[in-house]
């Protein structure tokens, strides 16, 4: 249970020590915190925190002292948050006098030195209303003004000179302005509803957005209350009641978020989640059940705000706040619409003789409709739309003329990646698709994820879109040509759709989900050969990345397992098309050109093993170059570092005299320069090229998943440190566990584990190790196999968020697989012990 954090003595100057005033604000803000942890009404938080709040400033402006204090925004309504700023409008003359100035100097002083977070302006009644007049932020917080303390009359006079020349006045430039600030705050916080971390008050669907509903209408009707203009053809009692729900709830977890971190954080992050969810009720088994509960709570919440908002911002619209679409092309859409629809205001509308109910695949065209057009839904046809669907929503799936129009939607030239997410909004998507509707605002506790389920593969299907569109052909050459060249786009498009479609079913996802596909793919109308492909691609969506990234791809037996699994061509192309699209809608940063040289080299692999293609170039040789240096100066490394910014890696090889646990010294030493090392190799070199020394290679990038041309200076430093490491291992050892214990605190759960697979290659065991990514990591992992005594051939490193997927190819000391299962169980202890994980039995 979360515990109010209070203001200590130590914390606060001599000078607020003591007063009665600040020790009473600060024992009721503590009491209404209690409080509101032991009953969470925010309601009640809200209006004990802005009593104390205004009993603390009340004192601050006397009787003849020619101010007003004026509060503002959130303050303004009664709606403080624990941590939240106090903004308030000082209402003074043209120009403050010197007694003036030093009471609001030492006011504000003593304020902020007891911690009291006071956002102020000074301004008169005249340039608070031409301010208001030209600066739509200035002109929403000012809807919320509210009188604190002072001479009441120019407080009177700035409300009805608000009321009279600013509120209602500039409707279109005020709807546009605020929406485009609203815009501008997605695009920085996150442009979806469904972040798996989302920002409660800035995010998309958040508080911040209900904030901006509430002054759009405010001032473009100039009610006090938005519920005085809601009519029943908007929003019914029922519907604006479970808004209203949805801000209290947003609120909610806003206010507990601030009482959990003891400070303004409005970020509902992997780490508080399980923390909100048990201090909010929520039950489950585990801590991550109950966050799940509180986050699907979350989503559905701030779908309905989504819909609200555009149903309100619609009707704005409506009202002529904001131009109309041109005569010609209204009557243009028109002629082309289905007969159950019409245009009305520039938006589709159904028609009066249209029936839902006994035909409800027009519903499936109203969106069709809406994507071929370019035209948006009309306020009323959603909530007509909405009202209807509980009853119709069972019949969508076997409908044959819905799936065949949601196909049409689907394949359409122009992306569909919008229109399916407002189908998926408004609840459309996942009654036409049961196993779709399942995913619904579902969590993804992998620390990897950005999105939801379902909004993560409606992403995927938009970056589909982005391939054959070409917007990627500069980075991602090989997949946008093969995008552009698909012979059967349905197949494509329905495996993408149903990748991830068993997630939450427990088991592996992907066999089940192979098995959902082929029903999906069956309604949809798809012939017998194309639902197996698409059952195909669904079973293997993940084979690709995990043999690029886990497997060494100069190991014949690697490329032959996987040709042997394929089989054919068309599988290949599209298994790495879903690839792509899927890793790009994990998440913004999670692609790079690294990734994606390793897919591209083994696709290219395997079509020659399939007997098609051209054989992408050799691994390269030993420079020459490296070799000549260090013949002549054998006592110290040759060294050559390449930085290739296509495939986002910076490339170090080294030439160096052979010496026990070598690359275990590398990894340390990059490890400590703040390198991430994406694969590592090493090999003794031949007596034809260099007797006595080994070659090793190193991909590597910086904390940003990019090379080190910008950074190259930190390179340079190599050949003194490796020199140091090799001359004392141990210090290199606890430099790298201080580093260690000052990285960043986790935030989502991992699950370790170390697997030894003698299968995936003829010649070397293959240990696979799962852990939670820290600095130093490989150099642990290697000290752990240089004490079993086995040798490294081959390091390949992959991150996935928090966790980071290490596979290593080791031999025995003779050269062999390590078969025997006390060897075998010794290893695995022994890579427990180095990622910190309990070893069996222990």
């Amino acid at each position: 249970m979360a515990t109010p954090a209070t203001d200590t003595k130590q914390a606060q100057p001599r000078s607020v020590r003591g007063n009665t005033a600040f020790a009473n604000y600060q024992a009721a803000r503590v009491q209404a915190m209690e409080a509101f942890v032991r009953h969470r009404r925010i309601q009640s938080l809200w209006r004990a925190l802005t009593a104390a709040t205004d009993a603390l400033l009340a004192p601050s402006v006397g009787a003849g002292d020619g101010l007003t204090l004026i509060a503002v925004g959130g303050y303004g309504r009664r709606e403080l948050f624990p941590y939240s700023d106090v903004d308030v409008l000082i209402l003074a003359p043209q120009a403050l006098s010197a007694k003036q100035e030093r009471m609001v100097v030492g006011t504000l002083q003593r304020l902020w030195d007891a911690q009291v977070p006071v956002s102020h302006a000074i301004r008169s009644v005249a340039d608070t209303v031409a301010l208001a007049q030209q600066d739509a932020t200035v002109c929403a917080a000012l809807i919320d003004a509210r009188y604190i303390v002072g001479d009441r009359k120019p407080y009177l006079a700035l409300k009805r000179a608000l009321r009279s020349e600013v509120f209602g006045y500039q409707p279109r430039r005020f709807v546009e302005a605020k929406l485009a600030e609203r815009d501008a705050r997605h695009t920085r916080f996150g442009a979806s509803r469904f972040m798996l971390q989302p920002n409660v008050k800035e995010g998309k669907g958040g508080l911040r957005d209900l904030q901006t509903l509430n002054w759009l209408v405010r001032y473009c009707y100039g009610s006090p209350r938005v519920q005085d203009v809601i009519r029943d053809d908007m929003l019914s009692p029922a519907e604006w009641k479970h808004y209203r729900q949805a801000y209290l709830f947003f609120a909610t977890i806003r206010a507990m978020l601030h009482i959990q971190r003891g400070r303004a954080d409005e970020r509902l992050s992997f780490d508080v989640q399980p923390a909100v969810a048990q201090a909010l009720g929520f039950r489950g088994k585990t801590p991550e059940q109950r966050a799940e509960r509180l986050m699907l709570r979350y989503f559905q919440y701030a779908r309905a705000v989504g819909n609200m908002t555009r149903i309100l911002c619609a009707s704005l619209e409506e009202q002529q706040l904001r131009a109309q679409p041109a005569l010609f092309v209204q009557e243009n859409a028109a002629r082309q619409l289905a007969h159950y629809l019409r245009m009305e205001h520039g938006r589709l509308q159904f028609t009066e003789d249209a029936d839902l109910l006994a035909q409800p695949h027009q519903i499936i065209g109203l969106f069709v409709q809406m994507q071929e057009q370019g035209i948006d839904m009309h306020p009323r046809a959603q909530l007509q739309l909405a009202r209807m669907l509980p009853k119709v929503g069972r019949m969508l799936p076997l409908d044959g003329e819905s799936n065949h129009l949601f196909m049409r939607l689907l394949l359409a030239s122009k992306s569909p990646e919008a229109t399916l997410r407002r189908m998926n909004d408004m609840g459309v998507l996942g009654a036409l698709i049961p196993e779709f509707g399942r995913l619904s605002g579902m969590m993804q506790y992998d620390g990897y994820h950005t999105y939801t389920v379902d909004e993560h593969i409606l992403v995927a299907l938009g970056n589909l879109r982005h391939l054959q569109a070409g917007l990627w052909k500069d980075t991602m050459p090989l997949s946008t040509a093969l995008a552009r060249e698909t012979p059967d786009p349905a197949v494509l498009y329905v495996a993408m759709l149903c990748h991830d479609i068993a997630k939450g079913r427990g088991g592996g996802h992907a066999e089940s989900g192979a098995e959902l596909a082929k029903l999906v793919a069956q309604r949809l109308g798809l012939t017998p050969q194309q639902i197996s492909l698409v059952s195909w691609v669904v079973r293997h969506h993940a084979l690709l990345s995990d043999t690029a990234f886990k497997r060494d791809l100069d190991d014949p037996k690697t490329i032959d397992d996987f040709v042997a699994l394929v089989q054919s061509p068309e599988r290949l192309r599209l298994l790495l098309l879903v690839t792509v699209a899927d890793i790009r809608a994990v998440g913004p940063t999670v692609y790079n050109g690294w990734k994606g040289a390793l897919m591209r080299t083994l696709y290219h692999r395997a079509m020659v093993g399939m007997g098609v293609g051209v054989s992408p170039m050799a691994v390269q040789e030993v420079p020459a170059a490296l070799l000549t240096q260090w013949t002549r100066q054998p006592a110290h490394p040759a060294i050559r570092i390449t930085h290739d910014s296509f495939h986002a890696v910076s490339t170090i090889a080294i030439v160096i005299t052979t010496v026990p646990r070598l690359l275990t010294a590398l990894t340390g030493v990059l490890a400590s320069l703040g390198a991430s090392i994406v694969s590592a190799r090493i090999r003794p070199l031949m007596e034809t090229e260099a007797e006595g020394a080994s070659y090793a290679e190193f991909q590597v990038q910086n904390a940003h998943g990019e090379n080190f041309a910008d950074d190259a200076k930190r390179l340079q430093r190599l050949e003194a440190l490796i020199a140091q490491a090799l001359a004392d291992p141990d210090a290199l050892t606890r430099s790298l566990a201080v580093r260690k214990r000052v990285g960043p605190t986790s935030d989502a759960p991992v699950r370790s584990g170390v697997f030894i697979d003698n299968r995936v290659s003829a010649t070397a065991s293959v240990i696979e190790i799962n852990a939670r990514d820290r600095i130093g990591l490989l150099h642990g992992l290697l000290q752990a196999i240089d004490a079993c005594g086995l040798q490294v051939m081959t390091a390949h490193i992959n991150t996935y968020g928090q966790l980071a997927v290490d596979v290593l190819y080791v031999k025995d000391a003779y050269g062999h697989k390590i078969t025997h299962h006390a060897k075998m169980a010794q290893v695995k202890e022994a890579l427990a012990v180095a990622i910190g994980l309990q070893p069996e039995g222990a």
